[in-house]
């Protein structure tokens, strides 16, 4: 699956210090970018729009708090699907 992988993504993270101050860590990851309007249920089970569908590699570590950053704007994580082919596992995920 991973030669599928072809475009560069920035996973943004954000962690909350003991203060409640947000800090952003960034890292680059790769995945496969399918731009496809459709509608999916979010973490709170509403339906939403999503604009396109990110297949990751499943030690990605994407939760649904984070963003991913192509086409030169933030995506939010709407939903998270782990995917299973004939011999790897992979994570589809729905952003905004």
């Amino acid at each position: 699956m991973n030669v599928y992988f072809t475009d560069t993504l920035t996973l943004k993270k954000t962690t909350f210090d003991l203060w409640g101050e947000p800090t952003v860590t960034t890292s680059t990851i790769k995945g496969r970018i399918i731009f496809k309007t459709r509608m999916v249920l979010n973490l709170q089970g509403e339906q939403v729009v999503s604009s396109a569908r990110v297949l990751l590699d499943k030690d990605s570590g994407v939760s649904h708090s984070d963003k991913l950053y192509f086409d030169g704007r933030d995506h939010p994580i709407l939903s998270i699907d782990k995917k299973k082919d004939f011999s790897e596992r992979h994570i589809e995920v729905s952003v905004a």
